[in-house]
């Protein structure tokens, strides 16, 4: 007969990795290589496995972006964001670089422009978690597209945790990232 597993009490100790504990324990092959992993204020999170939504809106957005910043900007999908924290690595689907700030490599939060974020199945995940790492580390803007309700979120202005400025659009409204506001880009 099987056992129930006891539940937590709230009291128990939790080690919080770093993320040079992550990735060496990532190296060392801890972690299945099928996984998609983010670790995010020192806790290890799988992520979903994207969708049909997801991928689609990765496509176009990927188009949108490379065409219209190329000049400008480096555009980085899906690689993780060097944080001043010693226990965020977050992964957004893309983030957006000034051309003459970035060398190469894994790229520091104080270098992305724009972060945005497709949330088909994690949306609140993206909009607490994830959104607080991004502002605690100065990531002047973030979009939230919100696959299901079909709306872009644009957050602008980091202080603390939180950002001061929040739009939402509809499809079919452009939007130019703050970095580049003579360039607006369609998301839908």
């Amino acid at each position: 007969m099987l056992k129930t597993p006891p539940q937590p009490s709230g009291d128990e100790r939790r080690h919080r990795f770093t993320v040079a504990e992550f990735e060496k324990m990532h190296r060392a092959g801890a972690f299945p290589q099928e996984l998609r992993l983010e670790l995010l204020e020192g806790e290890v999170f799988e992520m979903p496995p994207m969708g049909d939504d997801h991928v689609d809106k990765l496509a176009v957005l990927n188009e949108e972006l490379v065409l219209k910043l190329r000049e400008k900007a480096r555009i980085l999908c899906q690689v993780p964001l060097r944080t001043a924290e010693e226990t965020s690595l977050p992964e957004p689907d893309f983030a957006v670089i000034d051309r003459n700030s970035y060398p190469g490599g894994v790229p520091h939060a104080e270098q992305v422009r724009l972060v945005v974020e497709i949330s088909d199945t994690t949306l609140a995940y993206d909009r607490g978690r994830k959104l607080r790492v991004y502002a605690r580390n100065k990531v002047p803007e973030v979009w939230i597209l919100d696959v299901k309700g079909k709306q872009l979120e644009v957050y602008r202005d980091p202080q603390g945790e939180d950002y001061r400025s929040k739009q939402t659009y509809d499809e079919g409204d452009e939007v130019a990232p703050a970095a580049f506001p003579e360039t607006p880009l369609r998301w839908w």
